[in-house]
């Protein structure tokens, strides 16, 4: 999401206090509550994701109320990086956006943290979040 900064087309010498916070979004289908079962995933998955083996995770059946599809209807997820002076100033001198990732990684969580938290709260599939996280986000 932090690329998008550089693609606003501003001079370098404008200050960004105008930008207040960025927020980016993606959809996930929706697990049904009705069909969802308790699965269990690969240790790899359990350790890349930072997720308990304790934890319950939910996987997609399908049934006539969701059309056999599994899913009912969307949910997003969020990222919101809230622009506060020194994020700011970092901006304006034209710092790296490995820089920028970092400092904002420190303060905020990423579209795919927020996923992972639906997930383990049984709302949606760690497939969907992966689907519409890539593999770029972290």
């Amino acid at each position: 999401m932090l690329g998008m900064v550089d693609e606003i087309e501003v001079e370098s010498d404008i200050e960004f206090n105008w930008l207040l916070s960025v927020i980016s979004q993606r959809l996930v289908r929706k697990l049904c509550p009705q069909c969802k079962s308790v699965t269990h995933l690969e240790i790899e998955q359990i350790n890349s994701f930072d997720i308990s083996p304790d934890d319950d995770i939910y996987q997609a059946n399908g049934c006539p109320e969701c059309l056999q599809t599994g899913f009912r209807g969307p949910t997003g997820i969020y990222e919101v990086i809230e622009i506060d002076d020194s994020l700011s100033t970092m901006i304006h001198d034209g710092g790296s956006q490995s820089k920028l990732e970092k400092y904002c990684r420190t303060r905020n969580h990423s579209l795919r943290e927020d996923g992972i938290r639906k997930v383990l709260q049984g709302e949606t599939t760690l497939d969907e979040v992966l689907r519409v996280t890539g593999p770029r986000h972290k």
